[in-house]
């Protein structure tokens, strides 16, 4: 899988790419049509999210584009990921925090961690992280860290946006 981050909101509105590259006048979209042909091509996928930059001193609010490609049979290995309840929830409140998201609440024993936030509460043991999505249980390996913070992220962004909107009526 791989994020690119970029400080549009062209999120919010339908993403129409143009198909085979006939749009050749356009200016936008030519990125996304690049990821959405990768994805087609190698039978991954490819979205786009809420986000919140890494870099710089301000974290600038944006819009995550991620492809994930499948990894042909051969070069597949077991990831065997040990780590403990307390550092795997470290590692994502760390994650979190360089995005910005503050008042993170961490509490660790020795089989099992939690991290709460505004609005949602993340649980880790026995090698994975889970919590309530929107779509139910999300469940995702220790070592896809960083993909579990974008998506945190996401789901909090959405929440923050959906707030503000409901506050401007």
């Amino acid at each position: 899988m791989v994020t690119v981050f970029d400080t549009g909101d062209f999120w919010v509105q339908p993403v129409s790419v143009p198909a085979n590259g006939l749009d050749v006048a356009g200016v936008d979209g030519r990125g996304l049509q690049i990821i959405a042909a990768l994805a087609e091509e190698a039978g991954g996928g490819w979205g786009l999210h809420p986000s919140r930059s890494r870099l710089g001193e301000q974290r600038l609010k944006g819009t995550a584009v991620w492809v994930a490609l499948p990894v042909p049979e051969p070069v597949r290995a077991p990831a065997l990921v040990e780590v403990s309840p307390a550092k795997a929830i470290r590692r994502l409140a760390e994650l979190l925090q360089a995005r910005g998201v503050g008042d993170l609440i961490t509490r660790a024993c020795e089989h099992e961690a939690v991290l709460s936030l505004s609005g949602l509460t993340v649980w880790f043991g026995r090698g994975t992280y889970s919590w309530q999505g929107a779509a139910g249980r999300v469940r995702v390996a220790v070592a896809d860290v960083v993909d579990v913070a974008e998506q945190i992220l996401a789901q909090t962004e959405l929440a923050r946006r959906r707030s503000e909107m409901e506050g401007s009526c």
